[in-house]
């Protein structure tokens, strides 16, 4: 489920002495631990109200279609077509938000991956002259796959169809996890202007970094699995990718320097 196993939970009974080694209660996953004897989670969603009424749920009872590795969102809308027929495929390929003309014969998969979030720099009570950035729309994944049903594997990396398509699909999640920590990082207490804003610029850039990690690996996929005599310029899109990555990194870097300064005295 995108959980990190970090350690077991662990249970005494309140206000008695230790008694013996503590009975193993449950296993920490991320931000909540899940006890395997009651069938639920053992703490509130950390979201709050904003993941639903139900606060002992998780992705409102849909782990099928939707993740929450963060414990944090729970906005991953996936459309996960499988593996079909070649008309149904091609009708699939160019219904894609990423089509851009291609030719689906040419393809034996696609996959479609789009995040991003909503945030702002808004008043703080009893405080005129500061300001406190907040969270107004949660990272939010959208995304949707495809592949030929009857498609071999690669002819260079050895993937099939459907492990490339889902390689593509786990570099989103990837970068949409990455963007995620920083935005929820980000959230602080009432401010001054300058360094709200210069954490919005900040966030804005870590967003655009993690669009081009994702594009990167993408480009690494795709030249690792098909040749060039099957994919055109493979490698130089690979560079490509990486050189736009690097400009990202630096830009991110320069405004992460930039709120740190405006914000050491907020």
């Amino acid at each position: 489920m995108g959980f990190f196993l970090i350690n077991a939970c662990t249970h005494r009974r309140p206000y008695t002495p230790p008694q013996g080694p503590p009975r193993l209660a449950g296993v920490a996953a991320g931000h909540r631990c899940y006890s395997p004897e009651l069938g639920r989670w053992m703490q509130r969603d950390p979201m709050g109200e904003r993941g639903g009424t139900h606060l002992y749920g998780y992705v409102h009872n849909q782990p099928v279609s939707f993740r929450d590795s963060l414990g944090l969102t729970v906005d991953e809308t996936l459309n996960d077509h499988g593996g079909v027929g070649d008309s149904e495929f091609d009708k699939i390929y160019r219904g894609l938000k990423s089509w851009k003309g291609e030719d689906p014969r040419k393809s034996s998969g696609a996959t479609y991956a789009f995040f991003s979030a909503k945030w702002e720099c808004s008043k703080c009570q009893d405080k005129v002259n500061c300001r406190q950035f907040s969270i107004v729309k949660d990272t939010w994944l959208e995304a949707e796959i495809v592949w030929r049903k009857n498609a071999g594997p690669s002819r260079k990396g050895g993937r099939t169809p459907e492990m490339h398509e889902k390689a593509h699909l786990e570099n989103a999640r990837s970068a949409a996890d990455g963007f995620d920590r920083v935005l929820h990082a980000s959230v602080k207490g009432c401010v001054t202007w300058t360094c709200c804003n210069k954490t919005q610029t900040y966030v804005s850039n870590a967003r655009t970094y993690y669009w081009a990690f994702q594009e990167n690996d993408n480009a690494r996929i795709e030249y690792e699995d098909y040749p060039e005599t099957l994919l055109d310029n493979a490698l130089e899109q690979y560079q490509e990718a990486s050189e736009a990555l690097g400009i990202a990194q630096a830009a991110m870097d320069k405004a992460e320097r930039e709120m740190n300064e405006a914000c050491a005295n907020r």
